[in-house]
């Protein structure tokens, strides 16, 4: 057995919660009546700002060959 299973959802939780952690810091620089989404127009939304939340572990670099980048690409275009 190699340690680590197939359907080990670990690193995804940490996408979520990594996600949730942004989301709190724009609630902590809202002004009054402000409002953040989460999981409603992209990852994170504030006023006008939608936010796409991508948290990998290591050094990574967002390039136009990611994998994350067209996946939002596709996101955006579907949903709107």
């Amino acid at each position: 057995m190699s340690g680590t299973l197939d359907n080990d959802s670990t690193k995804k939780q940490l996408g979520f919660e990594y996600q949730k952690l942004v989301a709190l810091e724009y609630c902590l620089n809202a002004k009054n009546g402000e409002y953040v989404y989460i999981e409603c127009f992209g990852d994170v939304q504030y006023g006008t700002e939608s936010i796409e939340v991508k948290h990998h572990e290591g050094e990574s670099n967002l390039t136009s060959n990611s994998v994350d980048v067209w996946k939002t690409l596709k996101n955006l275009v579907v949903e709107y």
